[in-house]
């Protein structure tokens, strides 16, 4: 019975030592992270991040909004992709009956040391407040 207990311990304890090792294939690991509530703040072409090298990068978004009806934000991210093009992807919160929160899950390969930048702005004809929330996770071995 000793024996036994023993090496179930032992078997745990490799067990809990190997939980979370890569073992050699691709995991994703956050680069940036960001997010902000009740915000009314518009800026334009802010820079969010700057790869250090080429590879495939994932980037999670979400907006939504609050305040009046046919009111709304939007927040657009810009980056140059690995062959020189220009490449976008943007999510847009309102509080409009058919327009709520709305999140956004992009693969992208920006080019190396060209900058990703963030466009936030109001959209509709009344104000409102915003939360944005991002996240750029690096795909690593």
């Amino acid at each position: 019975m000793r024996r036994a207990a023993i090496v179930l311990i032992a078997v745990m304890m490799c067990a809990g030592y190997s939980f979370g090792q890569s073992n050699g294939l691709p995991q994703w690991k956050v680069a940036k992270e960001f997010h902000i509530q009740n915000a009314t703040t518009q800026f334009s072409k802010v820079k969010i991040f700057t790869p250090a090298h080429g590879g495939l990068y994932r980037l999670s978004a979400y907006i939504s909004a609050s305040g009046m009806y046919v009111a709304g934000w939007s927040a657009q991210f810009d980056w140059t992709d690995s062959g020189g093009q220009p490449a976008s992807a943007s999510v847009i919160g309102g509080t409009g009956k058919y327009l709520s929160g709305q999140q956004a899950l992009v693969i992208l390969s920006p080019q190396e040391h060209s900058p990703v930048t963030l466009t936030v702005s109001p959209t509709g004809s009344e104000t409102a407040t915003y939360d944005l929330v991002f996240t750029i996770e690096e795909l690593t071995n």
